[in-house]
């Protein structure tokens, strides 16, 4: 039972109507459940009174997720506004500041507002708004500026305030709490011109629970990138409050949440560090870390995962690490907040306190939340639901109470199958789509609000998001890497273990099967490069094996990120730190081991144990670059691994120790970095041409105990880093615009 027989009272007190819970004839005064106004519970106990007004919506729930919604309308139709969060702000002061914090003359409590934003400055008759560093930057009529003159009826966005300048006064515009999401004939193509897309257009008002649902390749998560930006429409426009969204990203980016399909969220790290890692990367940089705590602490109890802090994600079941995704995007407050089939894959009780918690979470933060799912069976939780037809047709937008009578189904996913066209008619959908244009729910909810739009605003910012911090990403990044290799315990192992096992069998091979005069007998003999052919491609093993995975295994993460406000350069940064210091780690090993049972002999410019070792550790950063530009341009990890074995076997093959490189294969072989490790390790201690194959006269000989040949090979192997660092940067820079 979800109501109590004597739940409510409504009655007249004067000109106006009061609600009161408990009702007064309920047995102990305590109902079941309570009651539910604007996220809040108060207990079946909890006394509570309210004068109703126009648009007030009021919940009942159980522990299971059933709500029964109650939702007061008045003859006026004239929809609640919401209360504004500040007063209008007096101006006349030469100086007027503008942050979070509580010195300033203007206090805009918010995570997205920075403790020192902005500041008003007197200029003449009017001021000027200067930025001072913040994370989230301050945009004037949807540009962002650092320094700008204002002029009369100019929008300023600070975080999710809307400011508008008068000359004398700045106003809260009433929108800047939520948004309202227009798509105006958005069409969509997938290969081959396939339209994904037909001609959607629909209003989402602010604050909002709305489910895009349909069968698979309905359309529904390309409808929902579109809104939110992932892959952009090829054609219509998609206005947030009346701005063009499209061409002004970056001064939404802060205020959106996104929870894709793919977890966003790395499962070797615990529940609570997966937010603080996240908060410190998206809120403002001068929030402390008791604001932090408070917030992540916000957070997880709004999605019930207090008890599993402490947890690794990878111990938690799939609707709990769901949950903690929706967590990591609610820290920042989103205005707006898009979540694909977040239900997926849960049973149906989870699946209703899932919509459960979501209807909360609209309620309480004022969220507009717009949902993709093909679960059905608690979609009356929303405020709207939207149908997509095969072919992206939009079959049906309106109250989801409504939609069984206009399909005449009692079962919302009977409504599936009377749209999925068959063999002989194939145009179940495009009729569906013109019957809906000509329905009252059509003229209700789409129609109306589109004429009641206000008109367009050209989008006057920039589409990429802002940029945080470089120097403080990347040693977050870095600091988080290396927490999640030392959770990882196993692969931890495996990383560790690699150079310490080749080492052991390079030792055994040189102590039992070439002897320890390797590196002493003169003239050094043939296996002398055979050991080192062996140690230089064991260091672009290495490197290759520690980097080949790390970016395509959490690309997800990454472009969640991304879209937010990661830099390319601190993410690249971190991965080649701490992978590099371990092949440097690795490389040492082997050194050491080689020199110890046959020592090298003099070399050129330094000790003989360090000038091999730059030549190696060289070589298996080499290896390293090119494995991360491998993770970025594979599809997944075993796509990965099996790319790893063919450029192992083009470096054997022009290294130039199995077979001569002359002509053609001498310069094609410049471009593989064994190539160069041999000629610089080879050089450094004196291989001669005699013993290793070659004619005293043959001028292909690779090797000379000089200076000008170890320098040489070790400029081309730095060359080989820079390069394959700048391709790896592009790459990651490409799927910017590829999307996902």
């Amino acid at each position: 039972m979800v109501v109590s027989g004597f739940h409510l009272q409504i009655r007249q007190d004067g000109g106006q109507l009061v609600l009161i819970h408990p009702h007064p004839l309920q047995p102990q005064h305590k109902t079941t459940n309570g009651l539910l106004y604007q996220g809040k519970h108060y207990h079946g106990d909890e006394p509570f009174t309210h004068v109703l007004s126009n648009g007030d919506v009021f919940r009942i729930g159980n522990q299971y997720g059933t709500l029964v919604t109650l939702t007061y309308h008045d003859s006026s139709s004239i929809a609640r506004l919401p209360v504004p969060e500040i007063a209008p702000i007096p101006l006349g002061a030469s100086l007027i500041t503008i942050g979070r914090g509580p010195g300033n003359t203007v206090v805009l409590n918010h995570p997205q507002v920075s403790g020192n934003h902005a500041r008003l400055e007197r200029s003449g008759n009017t001021y000027r708004i200067v930025d001072q560093n913040s994370t989230n930057h301050v945009y004037v009529n949807g540009q962002r500026v650092t320094s700008d003159s204002l002029m009369p009826q100019d929008v300023i966005r600070i975080g999710p305030y809307d400011l508008v300048f008068t000359g004398t006064q700045l106003i809260q515009r009433s929108s800047s709490r939520s948004i309202r999401i227009d798509a105006l004939n958005l069409i969509q193509y997938g290969d081959k011109q396939k339209i994904l897309l037909n001609d959607i257009s629909l209003t989402i008002p602010s604050g909002k629970f709305v489910a895009i649902v349909g069968g698979s390749g309905a359309g529904k998560t390309m409808l929902m990138d579109a809104l939110n930006g992932t892959r952009q429409a090829k054609a219509g426009r998609v206005l947030y409050n009346g701005q063009d969204y499209y061409s002004s990203r970056a001064s939404f980016s802060a205020q959106l949440g996104y929870v894709p399909q793919f977890d966003i969220i790395h499962k070797n790290l615990t529940v609570e560090r997966v937010l603080y890692y996240a908060a410190k990367l998206r809120l403002p940089s001068d929030t402390t870390d008791q604001q932090i705590q408070e917030r992540m602490k916000e957070v997880m109890k709004a999605v019930g995962i207090t008890q599993r802090r402490k947890l690794l994600i990878n111990k938690l079941s799939g609707g709990q690490q769901k949950r903690v995704s929706i967590a990591l995007e609610l820290l920042a407050k989103p205005n707006v907040f898009f979540l694909d089939e977040p239900t997926s894959g849960l049973d149906p009780g989870l699946d209703r306190k899932m919509m459960a918690m979501l209807r909360n979470i609209a309620d309480k933060e004022d969220h507009t939340i717009i949902l993709v799912t093909h679960a059905t069976n608690n979609i009356n939780n929303c405020d709207y639901v939207c149908f997509m037809a095969p072919g992206g047709y939009l079959a049906y937008f309106g109250l989801p109470n409504e939609a069984n009578v206009y399909f005449n189904q009692s079962d919302f996913a009977d409504i599936y199958s009377t749209l999925e066209p068959t063999d002989t008619e194939p145009d179940i959908p495009k009729k569906a789509e013109a019957r809906f244009k000509q329905s009252p729910q059509y003229k209700q909810y789409v129609a109306l609000p589109a004429s009641l739009m206000p008109p367009p605003q050209p989008g006057a910012g920039t589409s990429k998001p802002p940029r945080g911090d470089p120097w403080k990403q990347f040693r977050l990044l870095s600091a988080r890497y290396l927490e999640l290799l030392k959770n990882d315990h196993i692969n931890l192992l495996v990383l560790l273990l690699q150079a310490p096992i080749v080492a052991v069998i390079l030792v055994l091979l040189i102590q039992f099967m070439l002897k320890p005069t390797v590196f002493t007998a003169m003239p050094l003999p043939i296996t002398a490069e055979q050991v080192l052919f062996i140690m230089s491609f064991v260091a672009v093993l290495l490197g290759l094996n520690n980097s080949a995975r790390e970016i395509v295994k959490e690309i997800q993460i990454y472009r969640r990120e991304r879209m937010v406000n990661l830099g390319i350069m601190p993410y690249l940064f971190s991965k080649a730190l701490v992978l590099g210091i371990l092949c440097l780690l690795q490389c040492a090993i082997l050194v050491i081991a080689v020199n110890v049972i046959s020592p090298f002999p003099q070399t050129v410019l330094l000790p003989p144990p360090l000038e091999i070792y730059i030549s190696l550790a060289l070589t298996s950063l080499v290896g390293l670059m090119i494995g991360l530009m491998i993770s970025c341009l594979a599809a997944n990890s075993d796509q990965a691994n099996s790319i790893i074995p063919v450029i192992l076997i083009f470096q054997i093959l022009f290294s130039g120790v199995i077979f001569k490189l002359t002509g053609f294969g001498e310069v094609f072989g410049g471009f593989f970095a064994m190539r160069w490790s041999m000629i610089g390790m080879g050089s450094s201690v004196g291989l001669t041409a005699f013993p290793v194959g070659y004619d005293p006269n043959d001028s292909s000989f690779p090797y000379a105990h000089d200076t000008g040949h170890v320098l040489g090979a070790w400029f081309a192997l730095l060359v080989m880093i820079a390069i394959f660092g700048t391709l790896t940067t592009y790459f990651l820079k490409r799927k910017d615009q590829l999307g996902r």
